[in-house]
């Protein structure tokens, strides 16, 4: 028997405090975690729209999400075959990120750099494969929209003609728009 255990005073009760066993990894912590939830801002969605679009439609969502005054406010736009999708985050008024998504291969990044490169935008220096990854599974590449279009016209435009060179769209194309707004429950 080892000396450091002494197997007697061994119990299956939790000490004082504790509900399951990952209170005992680090009670405070956890405690503390609990209380910043408990004692934050109740937010509700008030908006979660999911529908098909023409691409030619695309500026009037785009101006909607763009001056949403919700806490926070989310655009997804994709092509119907999941090939490229635009993703538009704000959060307090500020967009955080505007930025195009799609499937790694060489063929798919080569064309992106080359309509990035046309439109005056900047493409990643870097887009190799992820050092952790599913081994069956296809990776997605993220590629900023820098420098940002500062009007809600000009940002459609720039997503319809990116929409168009990649994935062969037409303005007439059907396109997957989900809106989400959450604000303050208060």
């Amino acid at each position: 028997m080892s000396k450091f255990v002494n197997f007697k005073k061994r119990s299956v009760s939790l000490p004082l405090g504790c509900k399951d066993l990952i209170d005992l990894l680090d009670p405070a912590q956890r405690r503390k975690a609990t209380e910043l939830f408990a004692s934050g801002p109740n937010f509700r969605a008030t908006r979660d729209d999911s529908f098909a679009d023409r691409l030619s439609n695309l500026a009037s969502t785009i101006e909607a999400v763009l001056e949403s005054e919700a806490r926070m406010a989310i655009l997804g736009v994709s092509s119907l075959d999941d090939r490229l999708s635009l993703d538009i985050h704000r959060m307090d008024g500020e967009t955080l990120s505007i930025s195009m998504t799609f499937t790694q291969n060489p063929e798919n990044e080569r064309k992106m750099r080359g309509i990035f490169e046309r439109l005056g935008l900047r493409a990643p220096s870097d887009s190799g494969t992820p050092g952790s990854f599913l081994r069956d599974q296809p990776v997605q590449l993220i590629y900023e929209i820098d420098p940002e279009p500062v009007t809600p016209p000009e940002l459609a435009r720039l997503a319809s003609t990116i929409f168009q060179d990649f994935c062969g769209l037409v303005p007439d194309s059907e396109v997957q728009m989900r809106f989400l707004e959450v604000r303050d429950a208060t």
